[in-house]
């Protein structure tokens, strides 16, 4: 789900599709997983889903599409009452799950989609399931920008739709019924840059608060539905546009052993050092690793190239692996540590390992306790 700030230059936009994933027949513990660019899709900057009928939507320059699970591309929502907006702009979006706001009495439509509209008015724009219609949904007022948007699925925040959008040097946290009505949950949040999860309630003392990175400083918020703004993290990977932390996923049950893919929307971005592919990558299990099968519920992986890796080796220990560095050019080195992490904590220890990788990405693997299952926060 990452999402580049207005005015940076875009590079990697991901969805980490682990908290809604489509899972296929299970494979072996000790399978490897690697990345590939699935499908090209022009100007690609998000991507969200599964939709009811297992299709993923995807936004490109003032542009829908569906992708199937066999991977066919369809353009959707192109005709006369269709979406056309907001060209060359980071417009995010948010597919809806169908989730009931019992405050206000009504029921998101299941797969409608939800774009940031970043002209003015600056708000949320809806197109209908079928996609034959579009058009305003909400105003959002008193921010300049609008950079990141995300459905609460857990309902801490009654389902509504969560929106951020700038106003000056704070954020302002927007959350969105499905009438349309909007209620600012703060406007004091610190910057943030990058696309954002809500917590599962297995998330520590953070579980169901809005998580949101800010790739200038590293930082890792949680935002609880009072408006509380917490740090959760601040892991030591490189900070800046386009190279800090940039997106947040949390990997549900069965993920790995299951068979779940994570979506990553890699636009191209010309004259960009991180210039990009403008395809929709996907990360899915690849034949098997080798050794013995780690004994865990839960174990994060990422592409041999780097990125990350992460796996519950022993009760209450986590092994991370994080990598930074240039592209190509310049290859950086991977860190990795093995040790506790506290009770209601992260552990972020990382030492040099020496290893060599590919790929600009920086990422980490992170995980808290709560009770007997932890829930995974890929960032």
């Amino acid at each position: 789900m990452r999402r580049d700030g207005l005015g940076a230059l875009p590079r990697l936009l991901a969805l980490l599709l682990a908290a809604q994933a489509a899972l296929a027949p299970a494979t072996a513990h000790g399978a490897t997983v690697d990345w590939e660019r699935w499908q090209k899709i022009p100007g690609v900057i998000d991507v969200d889903g599964p939709r009811s009928d297992g299709s993923l939507v995807v936004a490109g320059s003032a542009a829908l599409y569906l992708v199937d699970p066999a991977g066919k591309v369809a353009p959707f929502a192109r005709g006369p009452g269709g979406y056309h907006e907001d060209a060359g702009a980071e417009a995010y979006l948010a597919s809806s799950p169908g989730g009931t706001v019992g405050a206000a009495g009504c029921t998101f439509v299941r797969d409608e989609t939800f774009l940031l509209r970043l002209h003015t008015p600056i708000g949320v724009n809806r197109v209908n399931a079928a996609g034959d219609e579009s058009g305003s949904f909400a105003n959002l007022p008193g921010v300049s920008a609008l950079n990141g948007i995300v459905f609460d699925t857990g309902g801490a925040f009654d389902h509504r739709l969560l929106v951020s959008g700038r106003s000056g040097s704070k954020t302002v946290i927007f959350a969105v019924d499905c009438n349309g009505n909007v209620q600012m949950i703060t406007r004091s949040a610190p910057a943030l840059e990058g696309g954002l999860a809500v917590a599962p309630t297995g998330f520590g003392a953070f579980g169901g608060s809005l998580i949101a990175p800010d790739e200038l400083s590293g930082k890792i918020y949680a935002i609880t539905p009072g408006g509380v703004v917490s740090v959760v993290a601040r892991p030591r990977l490189r900070t800046g546009s386009d190279i800090g932390v940039e997106s947040v996923g949390f990997v549900p049950p069965g993920f790995t052993s299951r068979g779940g893919s994570v979506y990553y929307p890699d636009r191209f971005s010309r004259n960009n050092p991180h210039p990009g592919t403008d395809s929709l990558l996907r990360l899915t299990r690849r034949g098997k690793s080798g050794g013995r099968p780690l004994r865990s519920n839960v174990r994060c992986d990422s592409s041999r190239d780097g990125c990350v890796e992460g796996s519950w080796r022993r009760p209450h220990r986590l092994h991370v692996e994080s990598c930074t560095g240039k592209p190509h050019r310049d290859p950086g080195r991977c860190a990795d540590s093995i040790g506790p992490f506290p009770a209601a904590g992260v552990h972020r220890r990382l030492g040099d390992s020496g290893s060599r990788f590919p790929d600009p990405a920086g990422v980490a693997c992170a995980a808290w306790r709560a009770g007997p299952t932890p829930a995974p926060l890929i960032i």
